[in-house]
């Protein structure tokens, strides 16, 4: 069936079987047919027409060789088959492309049409991970012959073969869970206790670095690129968080790492290429990748970051990203998965310390970052806002802390806040407790038995929602960020919910005052915010208002989300494939 490339022919592949064979009227107006379908469809799916141009010349690995379409690929011979001798342009080409599973590239040979037309004889390859490069460039003075890879086809570095039948299947999850931040090391748990219900095996928590994490509620964490190189199909779940548009260097200066560590990470990483976001690990690093998978990521992906996704099984976001399903931060499943260990940990010392100190009032908890903390002359206007918010109430205050990774919030801090609460109008009968607890479930024991939360956290809000507490979020300035994302499309009523993911609308801050972006307040306007949120509680509706609202975030995020990226996590391990992460396949 095959011929090696001899004059202006690419090689010697069969047309359309049922012309070649039969010869029939009919048997060309069935083909006919296809071909306009393909063409149809090419025309109004504008994804088929995602291809970049290798260059002139016909698509070959190598070895310049060529072997039929049912024949795997090695690198002295690209499989490959021609669709039929009807012209057609690139993006029909691409669409014949598209609709086979295993291919890769495609090549347009123009020889015999018109000197301007775009058209011209469509085949098909696989590369099968090898290379591909082009050839035939000397069979004519005009170069009538182009080469072209599909968005993603080309640019995996793996030779795919099948993993052995017998090999062990891991679930790794992959976050920022190696440091102490309230919300990442929610995700991991919340995402642990998924799994648990699944009767798949017990998954591995990994971050850049290893980190023992146990004392606050987290895991024992191991670094990811420890498990590279290791004979074991790996399902991987990115599990959350602002990672997208985080540098390799960002997320390990955010880790503290030694110059050493660092130098170690990088080379790791060096086969995914630079300019990528460190917490979005390709298939390529891992020798045997499996499913890979985000779950409710935020942030915005790099150039590099989409190429990755494209190779991905599932790929969910929090904020709008185009491509990615819109779905809630999975921590809206908090309650329902693990309240009973919230529970536990409201009868640890420490909540009962904070009982005691509230002299049997209800009390508001306060969370404020090192970024806002830190700014000249915010923590005394923080401070007095408050006070003048409790000034008729009956309450008590609770400063606590989100997370106590380096940049994030402090001790220190709260304590000043605490000073400058005393001298903006608190009475010294009104109870002030810095709570040092960093347990991040005694956190959210915290939070849920607040009368109101005031944080600069994300989420500490989605902890307060699970708990139906009232809430303010407050930054300096607001800006349109993960918060203004996550109260504009998730933390409205439910019709609103349902029209802005309908939308996939992003919170309209541009022409809203700068001391606001949708519901995120300056710290000038707390007490207003304050008033509001004690307002709309008082409302009879209230609870059964927020509990609606948080059933249909729980099943927002799992029937668009982990209902379906588990079925991936199910499929035979026989259907995953070996990867040789090498640099110089890769280039």
């Amino acid at each position: 069936e095959m011929t090696s490339v001899t004059g202006v022919q690419t090689c010697a592949l069969p047309i359309c079987d049922s012309l070649a064979s039969e010869g029939t009227r009919r048997s060309a107006l069935m083909c006919a047919a296809r071909f306009i379908l393909v063409a149809m469809l090419a025309s109004e799916a504008p994804q088929y027409s995602r291809a970049r141009l290798l260059g002139p010349g016909c698509c070959r690995t190598m070895g310049g060789g060529l072997t039929t379409w049912s024949e795997p690929s090695t690198a002295g011979a690209i499989a490959a088959k021609r669709v039929h001798d009807f012209p057609m342009n690139h993006t029909a080409c691409a669409a014949h492309c598209a609709a086979l599973k295993r291919c890769t590239h495609f090549e347009l040979n123009m020889y015999g049409q018109p000197v301007h037309s775009d058209q011209g004889v469509c085949s098909v390859f696989a590369s099968g991970g090898y290379p591909v490069t082009t050839a035939c460039r000397d069979c004519s003075g005009r170069l009538r012959m182009h080469c072209f890879e599909v968005s993603g086809g080309g640019s995996s570095p793996q030779h795919i073969h099948a993993a052995p039948a017998s090999m062990r299947r891991r679930i790794v999850l992959f976050g920022a869970i190696g440091r102490h931040n309230f919300g990442d090391l929610l995700m991991a748990e919340v995402h642990a206790a998924l799994l648990n219900a699944t009767g798949l095996s017990r998954p591995i928590f990994a971050d850049l670095l290893a980190a023992d994490m146990t004392s606050v509620g987290g895991r024992q964490v191991v670094a990811v690129g420890s498990l590279f190189k290791e004979d074991r199909i790996t399902d991987l779940i990115h599990i959350g968080g602002d990672i997208l548009g985080v540098s390799l260097n960002g997320a390990l200066h955010m880790l503290s790492a030694s110059a050493e560590q660092a130098a170690a990470v990088t080379q790791q990483m060096q086969p995914a290429g630079t300019g990528r976001s460190g917490y979005l690990l390709p298939k390529c690093l891992f020798k045997y990748p499996g499913a890979f998978i985000t779950n409710a990521v935020g942030g915005w992906p790099t150039g590099p970051d989409a190429k990755a996704l494209e190779e991905f099984d599932f790929a969910s976001s929090r904020n709008v990203v185009p491509g990615m399903r819109l779905v809630p931060d999975s921590v809206v499943l908090l309650r329902q998965l693990l309240d009973h260990r919230v529970v536990e940990r409201a009868h640890a010392p420490a909540q009962q310390a904070v009982h005691h100190a509230m002299q049997k009032r209800g009390y508001w908890a306060v969370q404020v970052n090192e970024d806002t903390g830190s700014q000249h002359g915010l923590v005394p206007q923080l401070a007095a806002q408050l006070c003048a918010a409790a000034a008729q109430q009956d309450v008590g205050f609770v400063l606590f802390r989100a997370g106590t990774a380096p940049g994030h919030d402090s001790l220190n801090r709260l304590h000043q806040l605490k000073r400058a609460m005393r001298l903006g109008g608190c009475s010294e009968q009104l109870p002030i407790k810095v709570h040092e607890d960093a347990h991040i479930f005694g956190i959210c024991a915290l939070i849920a038995k607040a009368e109101l939360l005031v944080a600069t956290s994300l989420h500490c809000r989605i902890v307060a929602l699970n708990y139906h507490v009232p809430r303010v979020t407050f930054a300096s300035p607001p800006r349109l960020v993960k918060h203004a994302h996550f109260t504009y499309l998730w933390d409205g009523d439910a019709a609103s919910v349902q029209k802005r993911l309908a939308a996939a609308a992003t919170p309209p801050c541009a022409s809203q005052p700068m001391d606001e972006c949708h519901t995120v307040v300056s710290v000038q306007r707390v007490h207003q915010a304050i008033k509001a949120a004690l307002k709309a509680r008082s409302d009879p509706n209230w609870e059964i208002a927020s509990a609606d609202r948080h059933k249909q975030l729980e099943r927002l995020q799992r029937h668009r989300s982990f209902d379906v990226w588990k079925k991936t996590l199910s499929s035979p391990p026989s259907n995953y494939k070996a990867a040789a992460p090498s640099l110089t396949q890769l280039r």
